[in-house]
């Protein structure tokens, strides 16, 4: 009798265990339906609000999404009159909020998932970039350069894998006079961006490493660039955004060789993006535009 009250006793207190397991998680799941109910209804404010709440408060801090509807929120503020009094840098703490996220999804599972909000701000942040880039005054190359290298740094730390962000990155490190960085992050990207080819089907031999010289060559990565290096990825598995800041390196940092008088070397770089970038190519997500031909002829003219 005693024995079968104990069984009986243990298996209520499992059960109100796992009844509390299952109210938490439902508890979690419903915080994130509350946030993408308000998002959906345009209630950006209101979900800026909630979501910024949930990522001080002990139980949702480590949720992702939680980050993500913030930065989303944030965005459609920076873009609308709603709530500009309480977030007067709306956009910048959209950005902010998306690097936030990633140290919270290190592996990026979340990050397919609200891929067009992700691409959206790399779209804002290319355009603003390439405008820094046009500038030519030479009094105001530094600066241009400078304020594009802060928004580049955002949106590395949201998507580390990002070859072409990277490959920008480097480039504008060398425009702000930080070459001997800039130097080591092209030292380790040019190599593996020459791999890059069209479909999973086509195939460029990598030389294989022994087991000790992958361990050393996975630890210089590490130190310059602050992030593991993943193969680079065929160019049609590539986002547009991905195409483009790829796009968009090749470019800069073929010119910059050239000013340098470094002819071969900028050939050797531009050659890289030609069958993807120099014609029309219906892999290219975005619309052509003659900048890479037109580059690319000046260089080797």
């Amino acid at each position: 009798m005693k024995k079968t009250l104990l069984l009986f006793g243990i298996g209520l207190l499992s059960y109100g265990y796992l009844h509390a397991q299952d109210d938490e998680g439902f508890e979690e799941d419903k915080a994130i339906e509350k946030l993408r109910s308000k998002y959906a209804d345009e209630k950006y404010e209101s979900c800026a609000d909630a979501a910024i709440k949930y990522t001080d408060s002990k139980k949702h801090q480590d949720k992702p999404e939680v980050y993500i509807y913030a930065s989303m929120a944030c965005l459609r503020i920076s873009q609308t009159n709603e709530g500009r009094e309480e977030y007067k840098k709306a956009f910048s703490d959209a950005l902010s909020y998306a690097g936030k996220y990633r140290r919270k999804d290190p592996d990026g599972e979340f990050y397919n998932e609200y891929i067009t909000h992700f691409e959206e701000m790399k779209k804002i942040i290319a355009e603003e970039v390439e405008n820094y880039m046009l500038e030519d005054r030479k009094t105001k190359v530094y600066k241009s350069a400078k304020k594009s290298l802060s928004l580049i740094n955002k949106i590395h730390k949201m998507d580390p894998n990002d070859k072409g962000v990277h490959l920008t990155n480097a480039v504008l490190e060398l425009k702000v006079k930080n070459t001997m960085e800039g130097k080591k992050m092209m030292k380790i990207l040019i190599p593996e961006i020459k791999y890059l080819v069209a479909t999973s089907e086509d195939e460029k031999t990598r030389p294989v490493l022994t087991e000790r010289e992958l361990e050393k060559k996975n630890k210089k990565i590490d130190q310059v660039l602050g992030d593991p290096l993943k193969e680079i990825k065929p160019f049609d598995e590539m986002t547009e955004m991905e195409q483009v800041f790829l796009k968009l390196g090749l470019i800069e940092y073929a010119e910059y060789l050239f000013d340098k008088k470094k002819y071969d070397e900028a050939k050797e770089v531009i050659e890289i993006g030609k069958p993807f970038f120099y014609e029309k190519n219906e892999l290219y997500e975005r619309e052509y535009r003659r900048d890479y031909k037109d580059t690319y002829n000046m260089i080797n003219g």
